[in-house]
């Protein structure tokens, strides 16, 4: 059985971007997934709401329902987890190709949190923390 970490993710970046890599970089894990995209709104749901990221090896974002609004510049917040460890090469490359930001915080298997930034395909930040230096 795999340790998990699990936590938070957060995309953000042109709505466009966004939008390129909700529908090309994840895999939904339901039977059926539902799209409507408009000039007003984004919105793609699945009955379980469990995503696998492409090419990864288990690293899952938990949405039943994405939204985005009209807005240019947007921010998605979901559930995260990931077997084992964080593949910061593939977080570095989904950055890089999609042109999207990515923030994780994670709780580790061995009780650490770890904080992990990406910017324009840059690891700005990828730190484990002790949680006795959490006061």
């Amino acid at each position: 059985m795999a340790d998990w970490a699990s936590g938070n993710i957060l995309l953000s970046g042109k709505r466009s971007n966004l939008i390129q890599f909700l529908l090309n970089g994840l895999i939904p894990l339901g039977n059926s997934i539902e799209i409507r995209n408009s000039n007003s709104k984004f919105e793609m749901k699945t009955p379980n709401g469990e995503y696998l990221i492409m090419d990864s090896d288990r690293h899952y974002l938990s949405c039943d329902n994405i939204t985005m609004d009209h807005q240019k510049s947007q921010m998605l917040e979901c559930p995260f987890s990931a077997a084992f460890e964080i593949d910061m090469q593939l977080l570095e490359s989904i950055s890089k190709h999609y042109n999207i930001d990515i923030t994780i915080r994670v709780n580790t298997p061995s009780d650490y949190i770890q904080k992990v930034n990406i910017v324009k395909g840059e690891v700005i930040q990828d730190d484990l923390i002790c949680p006795c230096d959490i006061a």
